[in-house]
């Protein structure tokens, strides 16, 4: 037996989009016979765009069962909490907030018509959000990483408020 028992930390300051190779490079520090699971932090900045991958990232390694599963269950703890906000209450969210910018509810703030032409949602008059696009979550994150990381930082603030209030409606009306 090994004399070093502590338990390891592991850094993680950068994700891979790939799970497969996520979940390997957690494995690289949880062997077999360790006396205990590592701690995996998950170092992250303020950026709107970061939690986006973190996001997907997430759900990713939850389809591969990797939160949930075997020896991998030691990646079940905080650093991952799997919330897909591309579900119907993130797409009610993002309705409800494209229709407030659309209305010009959040000019003082500095997000208007003029960011949702730059992320290329509007239709032909620049003057409303294009039906494919209104409840499109997954390309709402996408296309959010146009603006500046200000703007970026603020939309999915004022979109995940929308989202966490429709949530906490439905918990209220018992359907989640």
């Amino acid at each position: 037996m090994a004399r070093n028992q502590q338990r390891r930390v592991f850094y993680a300051f950068q994700l891979s989009w790939s799970a497969d190779q996520q979940m390997q490079a957690f494995g690289r520090v949880h062997r077999s016979n360790q006396s205990s699971a590592p701690v995996i932090r998950l170092v992250l900045l303020d950026l709107a765009g970061q939690k986006r991958l973190v996001n997907a990232i997430s759900k990713r390694l939850a389809a591969l069962g990797a939160l949930t599963k075997g020896e991998r269950h030691s990646l079940s703890s905080d650093l991952f909490r799997p919330e897909d906000v591309t579900d119907e209450y993130g797409k009610a969210a993002l309705t409800r907030l494209y229709r407030e910018i659309e209305l010009n509810r959040h000019v003082d703030v500095g997000l208007g018509l003029r960011d949702l032409e730059r992320m290329g949602v509007l239709n032909k008059e620049k003057t409303a959000v294009r039906d494919n696009h209104a409840r499109n979550v997954e390309q709402f994150l996408n296309r959010f990483l146009v603006l500046t990381v200000e703007k970026q930082n603020r939309i999915f603030e004022l979109f995940f408020e929308r989202y966490s209030q429709a949530v906490d409606a439905a918990k209220r009306a018992k359907r989640v």
